[in-house]
This record gives C-alpha cells, sequence and structure tokens, in this order.
C-alpha cells in the first residue's frame, strides 16, 4: 500500500477499536491459525497475518472482535465492558439502591431488537462473559436475551457467536451456584430502524470548518510518513522486531480475562441476591469439553527440554519456568490461561498435551500448578545447563552437530555429482 493509500484509509478510517498485538497469538507465532476475529466480523474489516489483526476501514465499532478474541487483544475506546456494567448497575438498582433488590429481571438486546430492553448492545455478538454475570450478580433472577432474526441483519455473520457466549456463561454460572435456567432467549421481530437508546461513541455528527479538515488530513499525512520511515512504527522490519522483543518480555494485561476473574472473585465472595437463581450448593467440578472451553487444562511430558519457548510465547504470561540449584520446575496459573494453544504449537519436542475436558474450577485457582520438573545437568560441550535424555551434551548442540554433519554430507554429494559430470 502506497503512501497516498495509507493516508485515505487512515481520514476514512475512524473507528474506535484498537488492537494490542503483543496479546495476538497471530502475531506472537506464524504456527497459529488462529483467525477467529476476522472469521466473525460482521463488515469482513479485519484481516489478520504474521503481523498480527489489523483493522480496516469500514470497521462500525460493533465490539463483537473485544468478545471473541479470547486474548484480550481488542479495546474499545469508549462503550467498553466497564462502562457498560456501570449501565447495568444503574438500571437494576434504580427502582430500589439497594443492591439484590432492584429489577428481577433483566432484558438485553441488539440494536434491531426490541427497543423497550434493559440494555441496548450494537450487536448481540458484543456480549461477554463477564457481562451476563453482572445481572446474576447484582440479584437477578433472569436474564432475558431478546434475539431478532439474525439472518436479516448486516452483522449476520457473528450470530454462531452468541449461541457460544451464551453457553459459556451457563458453564460459568454451574461453577458458581447460579441455576441454569437463570438466562433464556427470546425471539422479537427484526427492526430496520435501529433502536434509538443504542449509544455509539460516534453517533453524533459535528460539523468541522475548512481549516479543521485540512488540518486533520496534514496531521494524518505526516502520521503515516513517519510511520513509513523503516524503524519506525509498522514500517520496516525493524519495528516489527522491537514490538515482538518487547511483547515476550512485557506481557500486557489482558483486560477481557481480568474482568471476568474479578467478577467471578465477586460472586464466589459475597454471593448473590435471594434471587439470581441462586442454588444452594455450588457444583462439585464443571468440566468443559476442551474445544468450548475458556480454559486449557495442560499436562507436559518428560519430552520437555526446557527451551522456554512456551512461556516466552505464551501471550497470556500464564506458564513460568524456574531453574534452581538442582533442577528445573515448568508451571502455570490456570486462571490466566485462555486455551489458545499456543504453547502446544510452538513446543518443539510435542511435550504439551492439553486435555480433551478442562475443569472451570480452576478458574477459582490463584496459586500455580506445577507441569514438570527435572533435575538438570550441564553440557559438556556448552557448559550450559539442561535437562532430559541420556547424554551428556544437550539437545542445542547435538541439534547443531547433526544441521554441521548434514552440511557436509549435502557439499560432498554435491562434489561427486559434479565429478562425475
Amino acid at each position: 500500500m502506497g503512501i497516498a493509500e495509507k493516508i485515505a484509509e487512515k481520514i476514512i478510517n475512524t473507528h474506535h477499536m484498537a488492537v494490542e498485538n503483543r496479546l495476538c497469538s497471530r502475531f506472537l507465532t506464524p504456527k497459529s491459525g488462529c483467525s477467529i476475529c476476522a472469521d466473525h466480523c460482521p463488515v469482513t474489516a479485519i484481516t489478520v497475518s504474521e503481523k498480527g489483526a489489523a483493522i480496516q476501514a469500514g470497521c462500525l465499532d460493533c465490539g463483537v472482535c473485544l468478545s471473541v478474541c479470547p486474548n484480550g487483544a481488542f479495546r474499545i475506546n469508549g462503550r467498553d465492558d466497564k462502562e457498560i456494567i456501570e449501565e447495568i448497575g444503574s438500571k437494576v438498582n434504580a427502582q430500589h439502591p439497594v443492591e439484590g433488590q432492584g429489577l428481577k429481571v433483566f432484558s438485553i438486546t441488539c440494536e434491531h431488537g426490541d427497543e423497550a430492553s434493559n440494555l441496548v448492545l450494537s450487536c448481540l455478538g458484543r456480549l461477554t462473559e463477564a457481562l451476563l454475570l453482572e445481572p446474576a450478580k447484582l440479584g437477578v433472577s433472569t436474564i432475558e436475551i431478546r434475539q431478532p432474526l439474525c439472518k436479516e441483519c448486516p452483522n449476520k455473520k457473528a450470530a454462531p457467536h452468541i449461541g457460544r457466549i451464551i453457553q459459556q456463561a451457563r458453564y460459568l454460572y454451574e461453577l458458581l451456584g447460579i441455576k441454569e435456567d437463570c438466562i433464556s432467549v427470546s425471539s422479537v421481530e427484526f427492526r430496520e430502524n435501529k433502536n434509538s437508546e443504542l449509544r455509539t461513541p460516534h453517533s453524533e455528527l459535528r460539523t468541522i470548518s475548512r481549516r479543521q479538515f485540512f488540518g486533520s488530513i496534514k496531521n494524518k499525512a505526516i502520521e503515516v510518513a513517519v510511520a513509513a520511515v523503516p524503524g519506525n512504527g509498522d514500517g520496516g522490519d525493524n519495528g516489527k522486531h522491537e514490538l515482538f522483543r518487547d511483547a515476550i518480555q512485557n506481557k500486557p494485561e489482558n483486560a477481557k480475562r481480568a474482568m471476568l476473574l474479578r467478577s467471578i472473585e465477586d460472586i464466589s465472595r459475597e454471593g448473590r441476591g435471594e434471587g439470581a437463581g441462586h442454588q444452594d450448593k455450588r457444583a462439585g467440578n464443571v468440566q468443559v469439553p476442551a474445544g468450548e472451553s475458556i480454559i486449557a487444562e495442560l499436562e507436559v511430558s518428560a519430552d520437555c527440554t526446557a527451551c522456554g519457548v512456551c512461556v516466552a510465547l505464551c501471550p497470556a504470561g500464564a506458564i513460568k519456568k524456574e531453574w534452581s540449584e538442582s533442577g528445573f520446575r515448568l508451571s502455570y496459573i490456570p486462571s490466566l490461561c485462555t486455551n489458545c494453544g499456543v504453547c502446544k504449537e510452538v513446543c518443539m519436542p510435542k511435550a504439551i498435551k492439553i486435555k480433551g475436558s478442562a475443569s472451570l474450577n480452576m478458574l477459582l485457582e490463584e496459586k500455580e500448578r506445577e507441569l514438570f520438573s527435572s533435575l538438570k545437568k550441564r553440557c559438556i560441550v556448552c557448559r550450559t545447563d539442561f535437562i532430559g535424555g541420556t547424554s551428556e551434551i544437550c539437545p542445542l548442540c547435538i541439534n547443531i552437530h547433526n544441521k554441521q554433519q548434514a552440511a557436509i554430507k549435502n557439499l560432498f554429494a554435491k562434489g561427486g555429482s559434479c565429478e562425475r559430470a
């Protein structure tokens, strides 16, 4: 894309979404095949590549990408989860300021749904687990999802995610002792005109002067020109390398998961009102199939070589390694794991496995779980510590030796064919 095209795109692309690519698995490793954000974007405004996810012109600020990304790589400058949770709290307790004595039925719809609903979102695919926990936390007995016919909606690509996020909420309800039927889904008429109660960051147009317009173009041109210089912003490989180094050394917080964990902690500690479909007894162990789980249960075999690649590339910073005087220890914090699968994909000896199901009870754990431990040895060639195997030479040195031998063999093979020619 040329400079002129980049300037034009920045002028047209006035969305309020942002991407933190240090949390994007596609940015961290080419072995990740994740494209969930692009697959569910209603207007195909997201592309994914080795540089991570990028938002193109045409973005509607619907926030579906924020909901579908397990690693919390997307942020919205405006009506984020925190603001929506505040809206939920104010509406639940509007008639009764005492927590737990407010609304007993809380309805949620989209911009084409029932305008009489308590909460209106740009798309029901914008829902997150934390948003569906909040009404139950405040004592609501029933959370009603009023869903219009999605096949008539321009945002219909996001429709499959609605069912998935509702199912995730039901798993969490079971974990926290909330009755599954606390959440219900009802069909409502699809309205062509968008709901008047929907608040979007740029719903109000404002008039700008000729000077402001051309000043904006000038600023965008400067911004693109700076970024196009190798080593600045996203121009050139150096920018990518610098960001990648920062990504593996300073992992940003997954704000989406942090908010969910706070909601779970609040409900576990304080309980809910007498409503909220409260059950007297919390479920003992909630097992979820790996393909549907928001958390993974890992196991590591003795093939682990302590290379640390899984630790460096885990977007959530959930995996930890520790060397001691006697050995090596690999552990992880289950509640931070998002089941993105990066650790499994990048493990060179294929020592990391993801179990067929995961216990959601791990979300209640704050402590680390040990995955693997081993006594260490010192390589007689490079004098570095390593683990595993029966050899006194570390896997890295063995690999270098094998490559050298292969290169020599290849060199002689080429030389022999030349002589015969």
